[in-house]
């Protein structure tokens, strides 16, 4: 996919509205469909190809995936993991912090002033916590 076009068609909306596209960043054409909540506006991330190459590492994947850009600061976003169907306000997220005005930096949220990729925060609570 090119950054001056595409050379594919993306699925359409009821409304006749193309639904959002990328390409794979693994080789730089393959297409994929974005989604997003229709709750929460949150991209949700699902890419079969990513959920292949994670269970051929751990065995499998079952994880609910969330991104949401910082409401105060757009060089941070979040990225919360948790099991399918977990609840936003439960403490059984996994949550790293991406920071992109100095190159790409990756931190995790804090437990006990200890960083770590443990799956015990709350998604709603993200904003909230340290990161290291």
């Amino acid at each position: 996919m090119s950054r001056s076009g595409s050379k594919y068609t993306f699925p359409r909306d009821d409304n006749g509205v193309p639904f959002l596209g990328a390409a794979s960043n693994t080789d730089g054409t393959s297409p994929i469909v974005l989604e997003a909540d229709s709750d929460t506006h949150e991209l949700l991330v699902k890419d079969a190809g990513v959920i292949a190459a994670l269970e051929s590492i751990s065995g499998s994947v079952n994880y609910s995936t969330r991104i949401a850009e910082d409401s105060g600061n757009a060089d941070i976003t979040y990225i919360g993991n948790a099991a399918l169907g977990a609840s936003e306000s439960n403490p059984v997220w996994q949550i790293k912090q991406l920071y992109s005005a100095t190159g790409l930096d990756k931190t995790w949220a804090e437990n006990a002033g200890i960083a770590t990729d443990d799956f015990v925060f709350q998604w709603t609570a993200r904003e909230s916590y340290d990161y290291s």
